[in-house]
Parts: structure tokens; C-alpha cells; sequence
């Protein structure tokens, strides 16, 4: 039997050995998740947008597990290289300015989605690799002219972490803990835990980002205290109200938006800057991949520093040349600049505080602490606006990048413990069905304490109507098609009768990390079964099962609409 420093390790498990080493062909573990021992520790882990982060406990006390490189957080990123070699983590964001179409980033923002979706269509063209569709209708992407699911790519990231936790703890990891933005829908969620299983990782529980932030913060302190957490990460901004009773942390009061986070800041400072240069040169950079790269890790940089500069130069030498002269890219941008093209993003968190105590009836007074999570807490403006906006500076007191994975570290490592911790966790956003006409009607509301069962008693619409179909959104707009699209609940063999003759009962169950399950029960015949919700639908197939229009308004905030283009003149 293979060995990991000593210890004996299941050889289903070793598919996945030495990912960042070349290899010839990549094997995902195929196995069903009982498959999997329920023996070894369970590890912590954050799936960031930008970056991942593992964390374990160790004699009592939580710790971050350091990459192979000696940093304690790994780029989310995935590579391929000129030679076809496998890369993750480090050595596939090294090698990311001279290969961009073969490095995928940010993959988190399309996990759980559909290619055709309105939000994939919208924004697929803003990465530097190609995304395309699955047999399935999935969203995945096509490197080293191999194509990948979206969660064949997080199972990589995945098993580099397992990978690296497991040479640290010296033995073998089989269990894990993973948290998501708390404003991930439904399948989201399940495609977390599908990149979990495709990594060879039982996954114990998903638990919501900043309710993992709330564990760093008051796990074993024995506070108790209303708290926001305002978490701010690479790709997706989460605002939550929990109420922490010693070891009791209950979230009454959850929203987000899973399209705004540090990657739409450098956007817009992206989006400036490459303007700029087309005013001062008539030079389009956005075909030219390569050079879009160097701008994007100039900007990303300049970014940073102006967190604790007054001002900073974009220096970009030799960018193009254009009749044999160089053309160097040289900007200055001061930190007042910047907050003023971002002043919107950051208004926008908080208008989401300002929706999720609302959705309580809570007062600005009501909040006895604001947690920052997320490496764009680290922003200036934030601090400012949200010392202004809730009279008292924010609580600084937990790392930004790593206090989910310690928060889920603390989880795992109270399971079967007598004092375990206990989550209460809430539904981010309604579910619900789509009815004739287009209208969305919620089943589940925003804000239920989790785990959750209601049941919605529906009727055939048709004379002889043998198989009910039934849409199923997750939204908070009364028109379905502005929703997210879960699946359309298909349930046959219903016997010829009148309209309305035959009623069905459907159980909508919501388990405690928000994953749904259906189950249906004809009233007339007694005949019950789970149903398995079919995706394949198209955005046209649903206005035509609906009979309803398509939305015309934009799916995506204003940061995320392409600007007019050519620029103006100034």
C-alpha cells in the first residue's frame, strides 16, 4: 500500500498525488462519497475567489497551514504551461502575464451556473480565458485544449490544499470543512460540494463565510453581542447580522451580492486606465491578452499600495511597439483618485447593511461590533465610510484573509465535541416557483432559520394533464426570469382527469448548509417520490414554458456593464 510520511493511505485516494508536477493525464476520484473514511482529521478551508486558505486546530489552538511556498494563503488559480504542465496555486499566478488564456482565476464567481445563463452571458467575455458550455449546459472552460467543469477547477485548488495539509499533518485527509459566500444559491452550494467529492474530500459541512468570520471572532470567548460582519473578498461581498450567546451564534439577517468584490475594483481602475491610454495613443488593449494581463497585475498592485500610499505610478515599459518605437504605458494615480472611481462599490455595501438590519428592524445603534473580513477591508475608504456610516471604527482584531478558514477550522474541530458549537444560519434569498405569466412566487423566505421544511400544495392546470411541470427560482424579484434558475421540478405518470383534479403536495426541505431537496406526493393516489430537479432549460425554453416575457433590465449592477467605447474625448 502507498505510503504519506509514514502513514498507510488509501490507494482510491492517491489520484491526486503531486497535482503540481506533470502529468499526463489528470484523474478525478470517481468514487461515491461513502467511499470516502470517516477517519482522520477534518480540515478548514476557504474557497476564495483571489485566494484559498486551510486552517486546522491544533493542542486547542487554531492555525493557518502554510503552502508549500511558505505563504499562508494560495491563489485560486489554476494553470497550464507552455509544456503542458500542470500548475496551481504559486506557480500558475507566476507564470500568468505570459500565458493568460491558459490560467483560470476567479472561477468562483461561475461555479453553479449555467452557461446560458444571463449572468455567464454578461460577463464571460471579461476573462482572458475561454469559457464555454458543457454537454450538460454547464459553464466550464477550454485550456491546454482540454476542457474543465467549473468544479474539475476547484477540485485542483481543493486537492492542492488537501495535498498540502496532508504533508503537514503526516498523515492522510479525507474531511473538510468549506465555506461559501453566505449569498450562494442553491446549486452553487451543490457544486462546491461536487469539486469537494471530485477531490477525493468528504465535505462535513458548508458553512457560510462571515458565520465562519463570527467563529474567529467570539468561539471560546464567551461574548455576547450583536454583530455585523461585513466581508469583503475578492469576488463577492457578504453583510450578516448574527446575535453570538457564548457558544451559540445564530445569523438573523443575511445579504450580499456575488458580483462585487476586489476584482470589480480593479476593474475600474482597469477600465480607467486603459482608457487613458487609448485617449493619449488610439490603441485598443482589450484583444491583446497579454498586455490586458500586465495592466491588470499593474493595477491590481497600484491598488494595493495606495492602501498605504497618498499616490502611485503605473509603470508598464516596452507594453507595445508601433513603427519600431516603444510605446511604455505611465500613469500616476493618487489614492483620492481611486476612491473616487470606486465610491460607488463601496456605497453599495452599504447599502446592503443598511437592506439586512432593515430586514430586522435594526438600528445602526443595534450593533455592537463590525467585523471586516476580506483583503479589501484593508481599503482606506472602507474604514472611513463605514466609521462615518455606524459612528465607531470597525473591530480589526481578526486577519482579513484568514479568519474563515480558522472560523472553519473551529467548527470542524468542535464536531462530537461536548461543547460544540452551535449554528443557526438563515436563507440568503427566497425560493420559490414560477408561474404562467412570469410571476415568482416565494415558497421560502428570505431570512428562515435553517434547517427548514415547508410544504406547497399545487393542482393540475390542464383537462388530462399527465406530467406537472414546475419551474423552481431563487431571486428576490417578482418576476421569475430575474431569478436564479434551480431546476424545473418534471413529475409523471398523473392519471387523464379534469383540471384541478388531481392535487400534488411538494415538501421543500432546506437542510442547515441551505441545501434544498423536494419531495412530491399526489393527494389522490398516494404516490410519493423525491424529485430531481432538471436544469437543461434555456433562458428562451423558460419564457416559453412560462408564457412570459424575457427581462429586459440587466442582471448585473452598473460595475459590471461594459462602458461605452470608444471614450470620449476629454
Amino acid at each position: 500500500m502507498p505510503t504519506l510520511q509514514g502513514q498507510a493511505v488509501n490507494p482510491t485516494m492517491m489520484q491526486f498525488a503531486s497535482l503540481s508536477s506533470h502529468r499526463e493525464e489528470l484523474l478525478f476520484f470517481q468514487g461515491k462519497i461513502e467511499d470516502i473514511p470517516l477517519t482522520g482529521p477534518i480540515i478548514g478551508i476557504d474557497l476564495g475567489t483571489t485566494n484559498s486558505c486551510c486552517a486546522i486546530v491544533e493542542e486547542g489552538r487554531p492555525k493557518v497551514v502554510p503552502s508549500r511556498f511558505g505563504y499562508n494563503t494560495i491563489p485560486s488559480i489554476v494553470a497550464f504551461s507552455d509544456e503542458h504542465e500542470l500548475l496551481i496555486g504559486h506557480p500558475a499566478k507566476n507564470q500568468m502575464m505570459l500565458n493568460p488564456r491558459n490560467t483560470v482565476y476567479g472561477a468562483k464567481r461561475l461555479i453553479g451556473r449555467k452557461y446560458r445563463s444571463r449572468i455567464v452571458q454578461l460577463i464571460k467575455d471579461r476573462f482572458l480565458y475561454s469559457i464555454v458550455e458543457t454537454p450538460q449546459g454547464g459553464s466550464a472552460v477550454h485550456i491546454d485544449e482540454k476542457t474543465f467543469t467549473l468544479e474539475q477547477i476547484s477540485a485542483l485548488i481543493l486537492s492542492e490544499i488537501r495535498d498540502i495539509a496532508q504533508e503537514y499533518l503526516h498523515q492522510p485527509v479525507h474531511r473538510a470543512v468549506i465555506s461559501v459566500p453566505a449569498h450562494y444559491n442553491d446549486q452553487q452550494r451543490q457544486a462546491v460540494r461536487d469539486a469537494g467529492l471530485l477531490a477525493g474530500l468528504r465535505v462535513e459541512r458548508i458553512v457560510n463565510e462571515p458565520t465562519a468570520a463570527a467563529l474567529a471572532y467570539g468561539f471560546g470567548r464567551g461574548i455576547q453581542q450583536r454583530l455585523l460582519v461585513y466581508d469583503l473578498g475578492g469576488g463577492t461581498f457578504d453583510a450578516s447580522v448574527l446575535e453570538v450567546d457564548k457558544d451559540v451564534f445564530e445569523v438573523i439577517s443575511t445579504g450580499g451580492n456575488t458580483f462585487l468584490g476586489g476584482v470589480d475594483f480593479d476593474n475600474t481602475l482597469i477600465d480607467h486606465v486603459i482608457r487613458d491610454f487609448y485617449r493619449e495613443t488610439q490603441i485598443d488593449l482589450r484583444n491583446d491578452p497579454i498586455q490586458m494581463q500586465r495592466v491588470r497585475d499593474a493595477c491590481e498592485k497600484a491598488k494595493c499600495d495606495l492602501s498605504m500610499e497618498k499616490r502611485t505610478r503605473i509603470n508598464i515599459p516596452y507594453l507595445l511597439q508601433r513603427g519600431g518605437k516603444p510605446i511604455h504605458l505611465e500613469q500616476e494615480i493618487t489614492r483620492d483618485a481611486l476612491n473616487s472611481l470606486v465610491k460607488g462599490l463601496v456605497e453599495e455595501t452599504l447599502r446592503v447593511c443598511e437592506a439586512v438590519m432593515k430586514a430586522r428592524e435594526l438600528k445602526k445603534e443595534d450593533i455592537d461590533e463590525v467585523l471586516l473580513v476580506g483583503g479589501m477591508t484593508r481599503m482606506p475608504l472602507i474604514h472611513e465610510r463605514l466609521t462615518a456610516y455606524f459612528g465607531k471604527p470597525p473591530h480589526r482584531n481578526v486577519h482579513p484573509d484568514e479568519a474563515v478558514a480558522i472560523g472553519t477550522a473551529l467548527l470542524a474541530h468542535s464536531f462530537g465535541k461536548k461543547n460544540a458549537v452551535r449554528l443557526i444560519d438563515v436563507l440568503a434569498l427566497p425560493i420559490g416557483i414560477g408561474l404562467p405569466g412570469g410571476r415568482f412566487v416565494p415558497v421560502i423566505a428570505a431570512n428562515t432559520p435553517l434547517p427548514f421544511e415547508k410544504n406547497f400544495v399545487t393542482a393540475t392546470t390542464r383537462d388530462n394533464q399527465t406530467v406537472l411541470e414546475l419551474p423552481i427560482f431563487q431571486g428576490e424579484s417578482q418576476n421569475a426570469l430575474e431569478n436564479e434558475y434551480l431546476g424545473t421540478l418534471r413529475l409523471a405518470g398523473i392519471q387523464p382527469a379534469p383540471k384541478g383534479a388531481h392535487k400534488v403536495e411538494l415538501q421543500f426541505k432546506l437542510s442547515n448548509e441551505c441545501l434544498l431537496t423536494l419531495r412530491a406526493t399526489n393527494l389522490q393516489s398516494g404516490q410519493s417520490e423525491s424529485v430531481v430537479l432538471s436544469t437543461k432549460d434555456t433562458p428562451d425554453e423558460l419564457s416559453q414554458q412560462l408564457n412570459a416575457p424575457k427581462p429586459e433590465s440587466s442582471p448585473l449592477p452598473a460595475h459590471q456593464r461594459p462602458l461605452p467605447w470608444p471614450p470620449p474625448a476629454r
